[in-house]
């Protein structure tokens, strides 16, 4: 059985959210054999879902949205902004095919390419630089 009713619900069987877990995998699956058999001839077409932290996301993904967009014009973008901890749930459990996070992710079926480093810089009004007890 699928789905349990009572007066006033509907709702998923175990059974019934296993077989929707099944049936959203092979979804995605004939989506990405689509875009792969598209992609085969020379050209990136389909979906790509991309998500980042928000504290990264005003400053690159304005760039990152023009450079896709003018390299791959068939390309649909679809950005998501989250916390680490949620976009790495999203890439495990294939909703994002990538993300822009902090590290170190420790997920070890992620691969991790740094793409650059931050420094940081501490600043206090004149005359103001040393804290007392």
């Amino acid at each position: 059985m699928l789905i349990e009713r009572s007066a006033r619900q509907v709702r998923l069987t175990r059974f019934g959210e296993e077989a929707a877990a099944g049936v959203r995998a092979i979804l995605r699956s004939v989506d990405e054999l689509g875009d792969m058999a598209r992609a085969s001839r020379g050209r990136l077409f389909g979906r790509f879902r991309i998500g980042m932290i928000p504290t990264i996301a005003p400053y690159l993904l304005p760039a990152v949205i023009r450079n896709l967009a003018e390299m791959h014009p068939e390309v649909e973008m679809q950005v998501r902004e989250a916390v680490t901890s949620k976009l790495i749930q999203e890439l495990t459990e294939a909703r994002l095919d990538a993300a822009i996070l902090a590290l170190p992710a420790s997920e070890p079926s992620l691969t991790e390419v740094p793409l650059f480093t931050e420094n940081s810089v501490g600043a206090t009004a004149r005359g103001r630089g040393s804290a007392r007890a």
